[in-house]
């Protein structure tokens, strides 16, 4: 829940629109949509999909946000 409250603020605050791309994808996996939807409706490359997922998943939230 913690996670997903810092995936929506910076998602929402348009800082950074690579961050906030990143977390869009993991905000959409959060919800079980899958790669294909997410493909469709960001365009986001299959590639852009799996780097975020798998860097989120080898080192964690800042890796994706950026430190607090």
């Amino acid at each position: 829940v913690a996670e997903r409250k810092v995936l929506l603020r910076v998602y929402r605050s348009g800082s950074s629109t690579h961050r906030a791309r990143h977390a869009h994808i993991l905000l959409l996996l959060d919800e079980g949509h899958s790669y294909r939807l997410i493909h469709e409706f960001l365009y986001a490359s299959y590639d852009l999909i799996a780097s975020t997922v798998r860097r989120y998943r080898e080192e964690g939230l800042n890796a994706i946000v950026g430190p607090p």
